[in-house]
């Protein structure tokens, strides 16, 4: 069953004030078959209190954890339901991720594929997910996914044959509208750095959100701090493209 049917999406918007900053926070750290992730449900409390320290609300109130492919589905079309075009949408994701046949996708813990057609069943492309944020219109979509980890061979089966190895990290990401940016914790085809008790980049991300300045330039400055501190082994990457000014947290006044 293809995830997140954006064509056939009904949004429903209601009225809302001049502006509507919510933020849908997961985190997958439980994982059935793949390795666990322990850092994964201290990175996304922690998303979730500096989303809410710079006044971003959360959907349904918290962040949430260890979700399957309908739990995951679920979050993501009620999140597109609850934004109209006075909205600014936020989306966060800490835990595995693939790419499969060039295609990212973020995988939920029940993710227990072993063939290529059942890996796009269970997992949650992140084309999809652009796609349904898109069609909300809302002012501002940045996705943020912690999740170019290394699983390891999830694809025991067909894709390894066909290519004698499954790609590390996660693949370059296509944007198509304004107003949208998508940030990997590190570049296409490489591994991002974490302990048992939380993401580098996740860490950083969180402390300079609470900073004021642009979207643009506190990415810039996690990416800066992130490949120094790692010897240039990370380096955070952004895909996208803004028209208009957007803030973290705008400057006082």
């Amino acid at each position: 069953t293809a995830r997140l049917p954006s064509s056939s999406l009904s949004l429903h918007r209601a009225a809302r004030g001049p502006r509507q900053r919510t933020a849908l926070v997961m985190g997958n750290s439980r994982y059935q078959k793949l390795q666990p992730l322990d850092a994964c449900k201290n990175d996304a409390e922690m998303m979730a209190a500096t989303f809410r320290q710079i006044g971003v609300d959360l959907f349904e109130g918290r962040p949430l954890l260890d979700l399957t492919t309908d739990q995951m589905d679920t979050a993501i079309t009620g999140f597109a339901r609850s934004l109209d075009r006075s909205s600014e949408a936020y989306l966060y994701f800490t835990g595995h991720g693939a790419q499969i046949a060039g295609v990212n996708y973020i995988l939920p813990v029940n993710f227990n594929a072993e063939y290529e057609v059942q890996a796009k069943r269970q997992a949650i492309s992140l084309d999809a997910i652009l796609a349904t944020l898109e069609k909300t219109e809302s002012q501002l979509r940045v996705v943020i996914l912690d999740a170019c980890r290394d699983p390891g061979n999830l694809l025991p089966g067909e894709p390894v044959a066909k290519s004698g190895g499954q790609a590390k990290g996660l693949d370059e990401q296509r944007v198509d509208v304004p107003e949208t940016l998508v940030c990997f914790a590190t570049k296409h085809g490489s591994v991002a750095l974490a302990d048992r008790e939380s993401s580098f980049y996740s860490k950083v991300l969180a402390e300079e959100m609470v900073k004021p300045g642009t979207v643009e330039n506190v990415l810039k400055a996690v990416a800066k701090r992130v490949y120094a501190a790692t010897e240039k082994r990370q380096l955070p990457f952004t895909y996208g493209s803004f028209l208009q000014e957007h803030f973290f947290l705008p400057p006082p006044g």
